[in-house]
């Protein structure tokens, strides 16, 4: 009950009050049993989108007290690192977020709350760093400066964040990140990145491959939104997900130039690279149609999902002939994320539905 009151005074609207709860609350949290932690996790990140900015602040503030403070729990806290995995992936996605000022804010208390904590250990902040800092490297290039203080803003937010790793470097070692023996390319238009999307990428994901989406220029067959607006709208989307990163974006990847499937290998040389596309693509696209060369697309490895589109009786034929050399993986997705399309929601927003 006192945690329930306290979460209600998050939506103060004084300061001089406000200010005060996230420091109980978020130790007080801790101690929740799971589902009920769960569900107060929940609000925070609903409060965060929903609430006026000061709420947002104080939901932002509490998710840093919960950062710091788990460590603090005896190690029969099975839950704990879960928790402290999305509550990251939730602030990482608020820097993302196309509220100006939520992502500034965001990234202060990143940086300042937990980098510069003096409550985290060392160690605690090494593992919070190798699970955010590529994602983070991702999502700050894309803060917008509405109001004039982007600059200001990140360079005292990234001073506490170099200072924290010259320190980890001297007094621990180099960071160790996660490491993926398969990475999964995903090209795409995604006009918008949709639920199906995301569906895709996350399910290739957890079966053990480490996903990079590469955003196409655009296209010549149907009218898209701005680039720019894609990108953020795709990092959005995924930087609250461990292991599915943004393609950079000054890489471009032309499938049907064997040039670019050479140099793309040489990018992830080491490792096993599979190619994410749907099977309407592999059947009409220009690339698959060419003859085979020493480094084309056909001999790398393939992730091949079903569209919505599809015919359902071409589904149901049997086993379907690609023009592949490399290894196949087939791609079953649910029912509900397979009819999940972009072109529909595009062709729907255009026709002002």
């Amino acid at each position: 009950e006192l945690c329930i009151d306290l979460f209600n005074g998050l939506e103060l609207s004084d300061y001089q009050f406000l200010k005060y709860i996230p420091g109980y609350l978020g130790q007080l949290m801790m101690y929740q049993p799971d589902n009920e932690q769960s569900e107060t996790i929940e609000a925070l990140e609903t409060m965060l989108y929903t609430g006026n900015s000061k709420s947002a602040a104080a939901s932002l503030s509490t998710m840093a007290v919960l950062l710091e403070n788990y460590d603090k729990l005896p190690e029969t806290s099975k839950n704990a690192e879960k928790y402290k995995k999305r509550l990251l992936g939730m602030i990482i996605k608020a820097i993302s977020h196309y509220n100006t000022a939520l992502s500034q804010e965001a990234l202060r208390v990143l940086g300042m709350r937990i980098f510069g904590s003096e409550v985290m250990t060392l160690g605690s902040k090494g593992w919070t760093a190798s699970h955010c800092f590529k994602r983070l490297a991702a999502v700050i290039p894309l803060i917008g400066d509405d109001i004039g203080l982007e600059f200001y803003n990140n360079a005292a937010v990234l001073n506490y964040i170099y200072r924290f790793i010259a320190t980890y470097v001297d007094e621990v070692g180099q960071f160790e990140f996660a490491e993926y023996d398969k990475v999964a390319f995903f090209p795409g238009s995604f006009d918008p990145f949709t639920l199906g999307h995301k569906a895709i990428a996350t399910t290739i994901r957890d079966m053990g491959f480490e996903v990079y989406l590469a955003l196409d220029e655009l296209s010549w067959t149907k009218r898209m939104l701005p680039h720019a607006l894609r990108r953020n709208i795709l990092a959005m989307s995924i930087s609250s997900e461990e292991g599915l990163n943004l393609f950079p974006g000054d890489i471009q990847v032309n499938l049907a130039s064997s040039d670019d499937m050479r140099r793309l290998r040489e990018l992830f040389a080491g490792k096993e690279l599979y190619i994410v596309i749907g099977s309407d693509l592999v059947e009409n696209a220009a690339c698959y149609a060419d003859a085979p060369s020493e480094h084309s697309i056909h001999s790398l490895g393939h992730i091949v999902f079903e569209r919505e589109s599809s015919d359902d009786s071409r589904k149901c034929c049997g086993e379907t002939r690609y023009p592949i050399t490399g290894e196949i993986i087939k791609l079953s997705l649910k029912k509900y994320s397979e009819d999940v399309s972009s072109t529909r929601i595009r062709n729907n927003i255009d026709l002002g539905r």
